[in-house]
Protein backbone atom coordinates (compact mmCIF):
# COMPACT_ATOMS: atom_id res chain seq x y z
CA UNK A 1 0.00 0.00 0.00
CA UNK A 2 1.19 3.59 -0.24
CA UNK A 3 2.75 3.38 3.12
CA UNK A 4 2.29 0.96 6.05
CA UNK A 5 5.52 -0.78 5.24
CA UNK A 6 3.92 -0.33 2.15
CA UNK A 7 1.72 2.72 2.19
CA UNK A 8 0.84 2.87 5.85
CA UNK A 9 4.24 2.92 7.51
CA UNK A 10 5.99 4.31 4.47
CA UNK A 11 3.38 6.82 3.51
CA UNK A 12 2.22 7.68 6.99
CA UNK A 13 1.72 11.38 7.62
CA UNK A 14 3.89 13.08 10.23
CA UNK A 15 3.43 16.83 10.09
CA UNK A 16 0.04 18.51 10.34
CA UNK A 17 -0.97 22.11 9.80
CA UNK A 18 -4.42 23.00 11.07
CA UNK A 19 -4.13 26.73 10.50
CA UNK A 20 -4.34 26.49 6.70
CA UNK A 21 -7.59 24.51 6.49
CA UNK A 22 -10.00 26.68 4.49
CA UNK A 23 -12.59 24.25 3.26
CA UNK A 24 -15.53 25.85 1.50
CA UNK A 25 -15.98 27.22 -1.98
CA UNK A 26 -16.84 30.82 -1.20
CA UNK A 27 -17.74 33.96 -3.08
CA UNK A 28 -15.61 36.55 -4.85
CA UNK A 29 -15.95 39.20 -2.14
CA UNK A 30 -12.53 39.18 -0.33
CA UNK A 31 -13.94 40.35 3.01
CA UNK A 32 -16.77 37.82 2.93
CA UNK A 33 -14.38 35.08 1.82
CA UNK A 34 -12.00 35.74 4.70
CA UNK A 35 -14.88 35.75 7.19
CA UNK A 36 -16.24 32.44 5.91
CA UNK A 37 -12.78 30.86 6.04
CA UNK A 38 -12.51 31.78 9.71
CA UNK A 39 -16.00 30.48 10.43
CA UNK A 40 -15.25 27.21 8.67
CA UNK A 41 -12.06 26.77 10.69
CA UNK A 42 -14.00 27.33 13.91
CA UNK A 43 -16.66 24.81 12.87
CA UNK A 44 -13.98 22.36 11.75
CA UNK A 45 -12.26 22.43 15.13
CA UNK A 46 -15.50 22.27 17.08
CA UNK A 47 -16.66 19.13 15.31
CA UNK A 48 -19.63 20.79 13.60
CA UNK A 49 -18.21 20.56 10.08
CA UNK A 50 -17.54 17.53 7.95
CA UNK A 51 -16.24 18.87 4.62
CA UNK A 52 -17.67 17.56 1.38
CA UNK A 53 -15.57 16.25 -1.49
CA UNK A 54 -13.83 19.09 -3.28
CA UNK A 55 -11.38 19.21 -6.18
CA UNK A 56 -9.02 22.16 -6.58
CA UNK A 57 -7.19 23.49 -9.68
CA UNK A 58 -5.81 20.09 -10.73
CA UNK A 59 -6.61 17.40 -13.29
CA UNK A 60 -5.64 13.83 -14.16
CA UNK A 61 -3.37 13.45 -17.19
CA UNK A 62 -1.53 10.66 -18.96
CA UNK A 63 2.17 11.39 -18.35
CA UNK A 64 4.87 9.99 -20.65
CA UNK A 65 6.60 7.08 -18.95
CA UNK A 66 4.56 7.47 -15.74
CA UNK A 67 1.03 6.56 -16.71
CA UNK A 68 -1.57 8.61 -14.90
CA UNK A 69 -0.65 11.58 -12.77
CA UNK A 70 -2.12 14.71 -11.21
CA UNK A 71 -1.16 18.03 -12.80
CA UNK A 72 -1.77 21.64 -11.73
CA UNK A 73 -4.09 23.56 -14.06
CA UNK A 74 -2.96 26.91 -12.66
CA UNK A 75 -0.12 28.44 -10.67
CA UNK A 76 -0.53 27.12 -7.12
CA UNK A 77 0.81 28.89 -4.05
CA UNK A 78 2.05 27.03 -0.94
CA UNK A 79 -0.89 25.81 1.11
CA UNK A 80 -3.31 25.61 -1.83
CA UNK A 81 -6.03 23.04 -1.20
CA UNK A 82 -5.63 20.40 -3.90
CA UNK A 83 -8.60 18.30 -2.90
CA UNK A 84 -10.75 16.93 -0.13
CA UNK A 85 -11.17 13.23 -0.85
CA UNK A 86 -13.88 10.91 0.39
CA UNK A 87 -12.97 7.21 0.67
CA UNK A 88 -14.13 4.52 -1.71
CA UNK A 89 -15.67 1.98 0.62
CA UNK A 90 -15.56 2.05 4.39
CA UNK A 91 -12.35 2.90 6.23
CA UNK A 92 -11.01 0.62 8.96
CA UNK A 93 -9.84 1.80 12.37
CA UNK A 94 -7.42 0.20 14.82
CA UNK A 95 -5.69 0.98 18.08
CA UNK A 96 -3.69 4.20 18.01
CA UNK A 97 -0.06 3.46 17.27
CA UNK A 98 -0.91 0.09 15.68
CA UNK A 99 -0.98 0.27 11.87
CA UNK A 100 -3.91 -1.37 10.09
CA UNK A 101 -2.84 -3.23 6.94
CA UNK A 102 -4.39 -3.23 3.43
CA UNK A 103 -5.22 -6.93 3.64
CA UNK A 104 -7.24 -6.21 6.78
CA UNK A 105 -9.19 -3.56 4.86
CA UNK A 106 -9.84 -6.07 2.06
CA UNK A 107 -11.20 -8.55 4.60
CA UNK A 108 -13.31 -5.79 6.15
CA UNK A 109 -14.90 -5.11 2.77
CA UNK A 110 -15.42 -8.77 1.89
CA UNK A 111 -16.94 -9.75 5.23
CA UNK A 112 -19.57 -7.00 5.17
CA UNK A 113 -20.97 -6.22 1.70
CA UNK A 114 -22.34 -2.84 2.79
CA UNK A 115 -18.74 -1.70 3.37
CA UNK A 116 -18.22 -1.63 -0.41
CA UNK A 117 -21.22 -0.50 -2.46
CA UNK A 118 -21.59 -0.90 -6.23
CA UNK A 119 -20.56 2.75 -6.66
CA UNK A 120 -17.48 2.09 -4.52
CA UNK A 121 -16.58 -0.94 -6.62
CA UNK A 122 -16.79 1.17 -9.76
CA UNK A 123 -14.33 3.68 -8.28
CA UNK A 124 -12.00 0.88 -7.17
CA UNK A 125 -12.11 -0.70 -10.64
CA UNK A 126 -10.78 2.52 -12.19
CA UNK A 127 -7.56 2.09 -10.21
CA UNK A 128 -6.81 -1.39 -11.57
CA UNK A 129 -3.61 -1.17 -13.62
CA UNK A 130 -2.14 -4.67 -13.22
CA UNK A 131 -0.28 -5.83 -16.35
CA UNK A 132 -1.41 -2.73 -18.25
CA UNK A 133 1.36 -0.69 -19.94
CA UNK A 134 1.20 3.02 -18.98
CA UNK A 135 0.40 4.05 -22.56
CA UNK A 136 -2.65 1.75 -22.61
CA UNK A 137 -4.24 2.89 -19.35
CA UNK A 138 -7.81 4.07 -19.67
CA UNK A 139 -8.14 7.86 -19.48
CA UNK A 140 -10.03 8.97 -16.38
CA UNK A 141 -10.83 12.26 -14.67
CA UNK A 142 -11.66 13.34 -11.15
CA UNK A 143 -15.32 13.47 -12.21
CA UNK A 144 -15.27 9.68 -12.49
CA UNK A 145 -14.84 9.50 -8.71
CA UNK A 146 -17.80 11.71 -7.84
CA UNK A 147 -20.49 9.77 -5.98
CA UNK A 148 -23.21 10.67 -8.51
CA UNK A 149 -21.26 9.50 -11.55
CA UNK A 150 -20.00 6.37 -9.79
CA UNK A 151 -23.56 5.45 -8.80
CA UNK A 152 -24.80 5.97 -12.36
CA UNK A 153 -21.98 3.90 -13.85
CA UNK A 154 -22.56 1.13 -11.31
CA UNK A 155 -26.27 1.00 -12.19
CA UNK A 156 -25.49 0.79 -15.90
CA UNK A 157 -22.96 -1.98 -15.28
CA UNK A 158 -25.51 -3.94 -13.25
CA UNK A 159 -28.15 -3.46 -15.93
CA UNK A 160 -25.78 -4.92 -18.51
CA UNK A 161 -25.41 -8.07 -16.43
CA UNK A 162 -21.88 -7.55 -15.17
CA UNK A 163 -22.81 -8.79 -11.70
CA UNK A 164 -23.98 -12.14 -12.99
CA UNK A 165 -20.93 -12.52 -15.19
CA UNK A 166 -18.39 -11.60 -12.55
CA UNK A 167 -16.73 -14.98 -12.16
CA UNK A 168 -16.58 -15.53 -15.89
CA UNK A 169 -15.14 -12.07 -16.52
CA UNK A 170 -12.54 -12.52 -13.78
CA UNK A 171 -11.08 -15.52 -15.59
CA UNK A 172 -11.18 -14.02 -19.07
CA UNK A 173 -8.31 -12.62 -21.13
CA UNK A 174 -5.93 -9.85 -20.11
CA UNK A 175 -8.19 -7.28 -21.79
CA UNK A 176 -10.13 -7.18 -18.51
CA UNK A 177 -7.10 -6.62 -16.29
CA UNK A 178 -6.89 -2.87 -16.86
CA UNK A 179 -10.29 -1.66 -15.55
CA UNK A 180 -12.97 -4.23 -14.72
CA UNK A 181 -16.64 -3.34 -14.57
CA UNK A 182 -18.16 -2.12 -11.35
CA UNK A 183 -19.37 -5.39 -9.89
CA UNK A 184 -16.56 -7.68 -10.99
CA UNK A 185 -13.41 -6.88 -9.07
CA UNK A 186 -12.10 -10.32 -8.04
CA UNK A 187 -10.77 -10.71 -4.50
CA UNK A 188 -7.20 -11.22 -5.68
CA UNK A 189 -7.28 -8.10 -7.83
CA UNK A 190 -8.93 -6.13 -5.04
CA UNK A 191 -6.02 -7.07 -2.79
CA UNK A 192 -3.52 -5.89 -5.42
CA UNK A 193 -5.34 -2.58 -5.84
CA UNK A 194 -5.31 -1.95 -2.10
CA UNK A 195 -1.64 -2.89 -1.69
CA UNK A 196 -0.66 -0.24 -4.23
CA UNK A 197 -3.28 2.42 -3.54
CA UNK A 198 -4.52 2.27 0.06
CA UNK A 199 -3.27 4.87 2.52
CA UNK A 200 -3.07 4.62 6.28
CA UNK A 201 -1.60 6.14 9.38
CA UNK A 202 -1.10 4.90 12.91
CA UNK A 203 -2.93 7.99 14.19
CA UNK A 204 -5.30 10.69 12.95
CA UNK A 205 -4.58 14.39 13.34
CA UNK A 206 -3.98 14.78 17.09
CA UNK A 207 -4.86 18.48 17.30
CA UNK A 208 -8.07 18.20 15.29
CA UNK A 209 -9.14 15.06 17.16
CA UNK A 210 -8.66 16.81 20.51
CA UNK A 211 -10.53 19.93 19.38
CA UNK A 212 -13.40 17.89 17.98
CA UNK A 213 -13.59 15.61 21.01
CA UNK A 214 -12.80 12.53 18.95
CA UNK A 215 -10.76 9.51 19.97
CA UNK A 216 -7.32 8.88 18.52
CA UNK A 217 -6.99 5.73 16.42
CA UNK A 218 -5.09 4.27 13.51
CA UNK A 219 -6.79 4.20 10.13
CA UNK A 220 -6.52 2.69 6.66
CA UNK A 221 -8.66 3.43 3.62
CA UNK A 222 -8.71 4.01 -0.11
CA UNK A 223 -8.96 7.63 -1.22
CA UNK A 224 -9.10 7.50 -5.05
CA UNK A 225 -7.92 11.03 -5.76
CA UNK A 226 -4.87 10.69 -3.51
CA UNK A 227 -3.98 7.29 -4.98
CA UNK A 228 -3.48 8.94 -8.38
CA UNK A 229 -0.48 10.97 -7.19
CA UNK A 230 2.90 9.59 -8.21
CA UNK A 231 5.87 9.36 -5.87
CA UNK A 232 8.83 11.67 -5.37
CA UNK A 233 11.43 11.54 -2.60
CA UNK A 234 11.13 15.34 -2.54
CA UNK A 235 7.40 15.87 -3.17
CA UNK A 236 5.69 19.22 -3.70
CA UNK A 237 2.73 18.40 -1.44
CA UNK A 238 2.63 18.15 2.33
CA UNK A 239 1.67 14.89 4.07
CA UNK A 240 -2.13 14.55 3.95
CA UNK A 241 -4.37 15.44 6.86
CA UNK A 242 -6.92 12.83 7.92
CA UNK A 243 -10.14 14.30 9.31
CA UNK A 244 -12.50 11.49 10.29
CA UNK A 245 -12.76 9.63 6.95
CA UNK A 246 -11.81 12.67 4.82
CA UNK A 247 -8.34 13.17 3.38
CA UNK A 248 -7.14 16.73 2.76
CA UNK A 249 -4.08 17.50 0.64
CA UNK A 250 -2.27 20.80 0.12
CA UNK A 251 0.74 22.07 -1.78
CA UNK A 252 4.01 22.53 0.09
CA UNK A 253 5.67 24.94 -2.34
CA UNK A 254 4.87 27.04 -5.40
CA UNK A 255 3.69 24.70 -8.18
CA UNK A 256 3.59 26.22 -11.68
CA UNK A 257 0.74 25.43 -14.05
CA UNK A 258 1.40 22.20 -15.91
CA UNK A 259 3.70 20.72 -13.26
CA UNK A 260 2.94 17.30 -11.81
CA UNK A 261 1.90 17.11 -8.17
CA UNK A 262 3.67 14.39 -6.21
CA UNK A 263 3.61 12.82 -2.77
CA UNK A 264 6.01 10.59 -0.87
CA UNK A 265 5.13 6.92 -0.51
CA UNK A 266 7.86 6.60 2.13
CA UNK A 267 6.69 8.66 5.11
CA UNK A 268 9.40 8.66 7.78
CA UNK A 269 11.56 6.42 5.58
CA UNK A 270 12.06 9.45 3.34
CA UNK A 271 14.94 10.32 5.68
CA UNK A 272 16.92 7.26 4.58
CA UNK A 273 19.77 7.25 2.02
CA UNK A 274 18.88 6.69 -1.63
CA UNK A 275 19.91 3.02 -1.61
CA UNK A 276 17.48 2.16 1.18
CA UNK A 277 14.70 4.31 -0.30
CA UNK A 278 15.08 2.57 -3.65
CA UNK A 279 14.97 -0.87 -2.05
CA UNK A 280 11.74 -0.03 -0.20
CA UNK A 281 10.09 1.37 -3.32
CA UNK A 282 11.21 -1.55 -5.47
CA UNK A 283 9.97 -4.13 -2.96
CA UNK A 284 6.67 -2.41 -2.21
CA UNK A 285 5.73 -0.83 -5.53
CA UNK A 286 7.97 -2.37 -8.16
CA UNK A 287 9.61 0.80 -9.48
CA UNK A 288 12.90 2.67 -9.18
CA UNK A 289 12.56 6.34 -8.32
CA UNK A 290 14.26 8.83 -10.64
CA UNK A 291 13.29 12.07 -8.90
CA UNK A 292 15.68 15.03 -8.62
CA UNK A 293 16.71 14.07 -5.12
CA UNK A 294 17.60 10.48 -6.07
CA UNK A 295 19.56 11.66 -9.10
CA UNK A 296 21.46 14.15 -6.97
CA UNK A 297 22.39 11.46 -4.47
CA UNK A 298 23.46 8.99 -7.16
CA UNK A 299 25.81 11.59 -8.69
CA UNK A 300 27.18 12.89 -5.37
CA UNK A 301 30.89 12.41 -4.56
CA UNK A 302 31.73 8.88 -3.42
CA UNK A 303 32.89 10.14 -0.03
CA UNK A 304 29.43 11.62 0.57
CA UNK A 305 27.47 8.48 -0.35
CA UNK A 306 29.81 6.18 1.59
CA UNK A 307 29.47 8.38 4.67
CA UNK A 308 25.68 8.37 4.35
CA UNK A 309 25.70 4.58 4.27
CA UNK A 310 28.00 4.45 7.30
CA UNK A 311 25.63 6.77 9.15
CA UNK A 312 22.66 4.61 8.22
CA UNK A 313 24.40 1.44 9.38
CA UNK A 314 25.33 3.12 12.66
CA UNK A 315 21.76 4.36 13.19
CA UNK A 316 20.37 0.84 12.73
CA UNK A 317 22.24 -0.25 15.87
CA UNK A 318 21.29 2.84 17.89
CA UNK A 319 17.53 3.01 17.49
CA UNK A 320 15.12 5.03 19.61
CA UNK A 321 14.23 2.16 21.93
CA UNK A 322 17.93 1.62 22.74
CA UNK A 323 18.40 5.31 23.49
CA UNK A 324 15.30 5.50 25.67
CA UNK A 325 16.44 2.47 27.64
CA UNK A 326 19.84 4.06 28.24
CA UNK A 327 18.19 7.31 29.32
CA UNK A 328 15.88 5.50 31.74
CA UNK A 329 18.92 3.81 33.26
CA UNK A 330 20.76 7.15 33.30
CA UNK A 331 23.66 5.53 31.44
CA UNK A 332 25.62 8.76 31.11
CA UNK A 333 28.92 7.24 29.97
CA UNK A 334 27.22 5.14 27.29
CA UNK A 335 25.27 8.14 26.01
CA UNK A 336 28.41 10.26 25.92
CA UNK A 337 30.07 7.64 23.74
CA UNK A 338 27.05 7.58 21.42
CA UNK A 339 27.08 11.36 21.14
CA UNK A 340 30.80 11.34 20.35
CA UNK A 341 30.40 8.75 17.58
CA UNK A 342 27.40 10.56 16.09
CA UNK A 343 29.20 13.91 16.19
CA UNK A 344 32.26 12.48 14.42
CA UNK A 345 30.14 11.05 11.61
CA UNK A 346 28.19 14.29 11.20
CA UNK A 347 31.44 16.29 11.05
CA UNK A 348 32.76 13.86 8.44
CA UNK A 349 29.63 14.29 6.31
CA UNK A 350 29.72 18.09 6.61
CA UNK A 351 33.34 18.09 5.46
CA UNK A 352 32.51 16.00 2.38
CA UNK A 353 29.45 18.16 1.60
CA UNK A 354 31.78 21.07 0.89
CA UNK A 355 32.47 19.32 -2.43
CA UNK A 356 28.80 19.76 -3.48
CA UNK A 357 28.07 23.11 -5.09
CA UNK A 358 24.26 23.18 -5.24
CA UNK A 359 22.75 24.27 -1.85
CA UNK A 360 19.55 22.37 -2.58
CA UNK A 361 21.47 19.16 -3.22
CA UNK A 362 23.35 19.72 0.03
CA UNK A 363 20.02 19.95 1.87
CA UNK A 364 18.78 16.75 0.23
CA UNK A 365 21.94 14.89 1.19
CA UNK A 366 21.67 16.05 4.80
CA UNK A 367 18.04 14.90 4.82
CA UNK A 368 19.23 11.39 3.97
CA UNK A 369 21.11 11.38 7.29
CA UNK A 370 18.14 12.60 9.32
CA UNK A 371 18.28 9.80 11.89
CA UNK A 372 21.91 10.60 12.73
CA UNK A 373 21.20 14.29 13.31
CA UNK A 374 18.16 13.33 15.40
CA UNK A 375 20.16 10.96 17.61
CA UNK A 376 22.85 13.56 18.19
CA UNK A 377 20.23 16.16 19.19
CA UNK A 378 18.30 13.87 21.54
CA UNK A 379 21.41 12.65 23.34
CA UNK A 380 22.93 16.14 23.62
CA UNK A 381 19.72 17.54 25.10
CA UNK A 382 19.51 14.68 27.61
CA UNK A 383 23.11 15.10 28.73
CA UNK A 384 22.90 18.88 29.02
CA UNK A 385 19.35 19.10 30.32
CA UNK A 386 18.79 22.04 27.97
CA UNK A 387 16.55 22.19 24.90
CA UNK A 388 18.54 23.05 21.77
CA UNK A 389 16.06 25.17 19.83
CA UNK A 390 18.44 25.88 16.94
CA UNK A 391 19.25 22.20 16.43
CA UNK A 392 15.56 21.30 16.61
CA UNK A 393 14.87 23.86 13.88
CA UNK A 394 17.60 22.32 11.74
CA UNK A 395 15.91 18.92 12.14
CA UNK A 396 12.59 20.45 11.12
CA UNK A 397 14.29 21.91 8.05
CA UNK A 398 15.58 18.45 7.09
CA UNK A 399 12.06 17.07 7.30
CA UNK A 400 10.77 19.98 5.22
CA UNK A 401 13.42 19.37 2.56
CA UNK A 402 12.54 15.68 2.28
CA UNK A 403 8.82 16.44 1.98
CA UNK A 404 8.95 19.36 -0.47
CA UNK A 405 10.65 19.73 -3.84
CA UNK A 406 11.92 23.17 -2.88
CA UNK A 407 13.37 25.26 -5.65
CA UNK A 408 12.41 23.01 -8.57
Amino acid sequence: MKPIVQRQCLRSGVHRNVSCLALRKIGNNPQRSQLLKELDLERLCSGNLMPDRQIGPVEVQQLPGHGRGVVATGNLQPGTLIFISEPAGAVLHGEVGQPVLPEQLAQHWQQTPTNLTAADRYQVSLLATTNTPPAQLKSISFRDFSSNKATTKARKASAKGFAAAASKQANSSSSNQGAPAAAEVPAEQLQQILECNAYGDDHVDAVLAACRGEQQHSIVGLWPEYSLLNHSCAPNTVPPVLLSDRLLLRTAVVVPAGQELTTSYLGAAGGLPAQQRQELLQNSYGFVCSCHRCKAEHTAPADVTSTLQAMHNWSCTHDLETLLSMMEQNDTSGLQQIHLEAKQLVQQLEQHLQLVQDPLEVSWLRASAYSMYAVMLRVREFLSGVKDVDAAQQLADLVRVSTADVGL
